[in-house]
């Protein structure tokens, strides 16, 4: 039966708080840095999401948009990845806070998941796939316009009567086309769920300055106290020697 590995184990199911709460020695920086390139994450989610106003002719094409779209924000996505080096400066799990099921959910997680040798070591092509899948050219397997060319044949298979079999040819204008609706909607969604990765560290790390503060003001201790069970003549009560009666009902 399957389970959590140990790093599951520790983390639980929410790595964003188990680092805010747990792991983070310098909150005030951290939060200083994740707010500092929110603007950044912000334009890139923006500006993704009008990649789907494209209507690419050929796969050259459309390569050569997401490749301009990189080239014209080089500044946001520079300081998303100095963000990332701060954090793997850190401990080398932690990037992963950008990265969890309380954002993005079991199947968008696994959609952009690459599993690695035994040995783990990565590939020589490794940062080309990695890049492939935030822009959404790539899925966990295989590139996405392979997968889309198998979905369309299948389909082109499936409405032929078995009596007038023939070779399945899949318009290359179809295949561009549906593959460019896929792929622009993948890189927006990563952009999409970078910036709201963000955005829930910005506002854990919020709240773990508003309830230190709290503990800490001269205000809780006293309001603590009066909450304490008292008994008679100020003597504290045993909740366990105080249940209800129990009556009998009518």
């Amino acid at each position: 039966m399957g389970g959590f590995t140990e790093f599951g184990e520790e983390v639980g199911l929410d790595e964003i708080q188990w680092w805010v709460f747990q792991k983070e020695r310098n909150r005030p920086e951290l939060l200083e840095k994740t707010k500092a390139v929110l603007p950044g994450a912000m334009s890139l989610e923006k500006n993704s999401a009008k990649l789907r106003k494209n209507n690419p002719e050929s796969y050259k094409e459309l390569l050569t948009s997401l490749r301009d779209f990189c080239d014209a924000h080089s500044s946001e996505i520079n300081s998303l990845l100095d963000y990332v080096t701060l954090l793997q400066a850190r401990d080398p799990r932690a990037p992963r806070i950008l990265f969890t099921y309380r954002v993005w959910g079991s199947t968008r997680m696994s959609d952009r998941t690459v599993e690695l040798p035994a040995d783990d070591s990565p590939p020589e092509d490794f940062q080309k796939l990695l890049a492939e899948i935030v822009l959404g050219v790539r899925g966990a397997f295989r590139r996405k316009i392979d997968e889309i060319y198998a979905e369309i044949a299948y389909e082109m298979y499936e409405s032929i009567d078995p009596e007038y079999e023939s070779d399945i040819h899949v318009p290359e204008g179809t295949l561009i086309e549906r593959t460019a609706s896929d792929v622009y909607n993948d890189c927006a969604v990563y952009f999409a769920e970078i910036r709201r990765s963000l955005r829930n560290i910005a506002l854990d790390l919020e709240k773990f300055d508003e309830q230190r503060d709290l503990t800490e003001s001269d205000a809780f201790w006293p309001l603590a106290e009066c909450q304490q069970p008292m008994g008679v003549a100020g003597r504290a009560v045993n909740p366990a020697h105080h249940t209800p009666r129990r009556t009998k009902a009518g």
